[in-house]
């Protein structure tokens, strides 16, 4: 087993949903193999860099076992030049699921997410 811990940003510079992050998949037809993983999300922290806009949020969960189904984890509107951590504790994800990110507003909100690994 090997763990690593990585971080992902994104500028949310739509209003579109948009994918941050996806539990990565293994490929036994891949060489060298890869192994399925599960992560361990510590933080999820949303920033409004505009100091006059706020911007609502919304925050989805996509279950790989159940794409039809997404699972929200927060809406909420953050003033501006404001941030918050979304989690209020560890998100554990299996292969697969997807965190999903929602702006109200283009060009106001980016995201940084710090997760653990785990093949």
């Amino acid at each position: 087993m090997a763990d690593t811990f990585k971080s992902f940003t994104i500028d949310l510079n739509t209003t579109g949903e948009r994918t941050l992050y996806t539990c990565p998949t293994g490929d036994d037809t891949a060489t060298p193999k890869t192994l399925p993983t599960t992560a361990i999300v510590k933080s999820l922290i949303i920033a409004n860099d505009t100091a006059s806009t706020s911007s609502t949020i919304i925050v989805n969960y996509e279950d790989s076992s159940n794409s039809n189904f997404k699972a929200r984890i927060i809406k909420a509107t953050l003033a501006g030049d404001a941030e918050t951590d979304v989690l209020t504790n560890p998100l554990v994800m299996e292969s697969g699921d997807k965190i999903l990110l929602t702006a109200g507003t283009q060009d106001c909100l980016h995201a940084t997410l710090s997760v653990l690994e785990i093949t």
